[in-house]
């Protein structure tokens, strides 16, 4: 069930793909200074959401079908280094 709808690179795509764009956008707001107030942004979801996620990114090892630990979360962060980079 956990892997199901993120099985092949199209489903990953599919699923994780409009979220991880979000994301992306955010974050390209805040490193060209359009979106210079943002600190922080937060996402809730489910279990089977949170493993479609970590699967689109290769990240979850959920062959065995269990699903993520309740209360589990996933942190995505950008930071700025001394060099005013971010990463």
């Amino acid at each position: 069930m956990f892997l199901m709808d993120t099985w092949t690179d199209e489903m990953k795509r599919l699923q994780g793909g409009p979220f991880f764009s979000l994301v992306l956008s955010d974050w390209l707001a805040v490193a060209n200074g359009s979106s210079e107030n943002m600190k922080m942004k937060l996402f809730y979801g489910h279990d089977d959401t949170l493993s479609f996620m970590l699967n689109s990114l290769n990240v979850y090892e959920g062959l065995s079908n269990i699903p993520p630990p309740y209360a589990s979360g996933m942190i995505l962060e950008l930071y700025q280094d001394e060099n005013s980079q971010y990463r």
